[in-house]
């Protein structure tokens, strides 16, 4: 298990910069896992491909984005171009579809890395929330669920 750089601020209750906000790599030396934690994208993730090689699953941060944060958290369409740097295999999106800290509609970070996300050389993994995934000897197809949730209805930023 490796810590890695992440682009966020350190800041928890009163104090700031007290802590240290990072990503993981996990190694089992037959498959590589990333885990972003909340991260802004930059050429970390460039960096880490040239330190680890091609990883087999990325867990990026793509949900709670915002102008004024587009240091510390990824846009989706950030993610994919993290994800592509990383040399991802599976990109599963990650601090996405709970709750709502930005001004965008829950299932937007869906729509838009979905359709960042085509044709691109990775595999796009998204299970419902708390849903289990065996990916120990394939990936898995899976629907795009927030579509049927939201048939009908207008998904709105939150005001």
């Amino acid at each position: 298990i490796h810590m890695t750089e992440a682009r966020h601020y350190a800041g928890r209750g009163l104090t700031r910069d007290r802590a240290l906000w990072g990503g993981f790599m996990l190694d089992s030396g037959q498959k590589k896992l990333f885990y972003s934690g909340d991260s802004g994208y930059g050429p970390h993730f460039a960096a880490l491909h040239s330190t680890f090689g091609n990883v087999d699953i990325a867990l990026l941060d793509c949900g709670q984005y915002n102008q004024r944060w587009r240091y510390i958290h990824m846009t989706p369409e950030e993610a994919v171009q993290a994800a592509q740097d990383l040399g991802a295999q599976v990109l599963l999106p990650a601090h996405v579809g709970k709750f709502a800290l930005a001004q965008h509609a829950w299932d937007d970070p869906f729509r838009r890395i979905a359709a960042a996300g085509q044709n691109k050389a990775f595999h796009l993994l998204t299970p419902r929330i708390g849903e289990p995934v065996n990916i120990t000897h394939s990936v898995p197809t899976l629907p795009f669920w927030w579509e049927s949730l939201c048939k009908g209805h207008q998904t709105t930023a939150m005001s």
